[in-house]
């Protein structure tokens, strides 16, 4: 029992991190969209054109739908390239490098893996709290996530019976991952409402 709640609180602890991880970026990421959009607006009021993106026109600079379609725009393509990137860096690292990783520096490796790139990933967040930064670290994070830990994790049943693995296995998969999520939402809420933490402060 031990043994399990240990790997329970892995995937709690992890899953929170992750998602806090998210919200830190996505506000960075909200920052950017508002930057960006006002830019683009200025620049078609000076220049008396409409509003665009490239070769994508969105109108009327003046009317503030288009400012909100532009800044949904920017986000909207931020993310469609994060997660193209996400899944062909995590497609890699699952075929060529969790099998070398365990094999090399088995179960602690893949298990440490995943922490250390989320440690370097704020860490660099903390000391540079720009959305490039938070873009690669978070890329690197989340492909580690869906790939080398994931991995790992079920791994660590292989030497369970099997009434743990068709039992204890779905708490551990569904009810930890969910349980840090609302414990990632809990502390948003405080860092948010409570202690008005900025990025840093995450």
């Amino acid at each position: 029992y031990k043994y399990i709640g240990l790997i329970a609180l892995i995937v709690l602890l992890l899953n929170l991190v992750n998602t806090t991880g998210e919200y830190i970026m996505g506000h960075l990421v909200e920052g950017y969209g508002e930057e960006t959009a006002d830019q683009v607006i200025e620049s078609a009021v000076s220049s008396g054109t409409t509003a665009s993106i490239g070769d994508q026109d969105f109108g009327d600079p003046s009317d503030p739908e288009t400012r909100e379609d532009i800044e949904g725009n920017l986000i909207g393509r931020f993310y469609a390239r994060f997660f193209l990137w996400v899944n062909l860096l995590g497609m890699f690292l699952q075929l060529f490098v969790v099998g070398r990783l365990i094999k090399y520096g088995g179960i602690k490796a893949g298990l440490m893996w995943l922490p250390i790139i989320a440690l370097g990933t704020y860490a660099l967040i903390f000391f540079a709290p720009i959305l490039r930064y938070a873009r690669l670290g978070k890329m690197a994070e989340n492909a580690s996530d869906y790939s080398i830990n994931k991995t790992t994790l079920q791994m660590l049943f292989l030497p369970t019976t099997h009434e743990i693995k068709y039992k204890a296995k779905q708490v551990t998969d569904s009810f930890m991952q969910r349980a840090g999520d609302v414990g990632s939402a809990l502390l948003v809420f405080l860092g948010t409402v409570v202690f008005s933490f900025g990025t840093k402060g995450f």
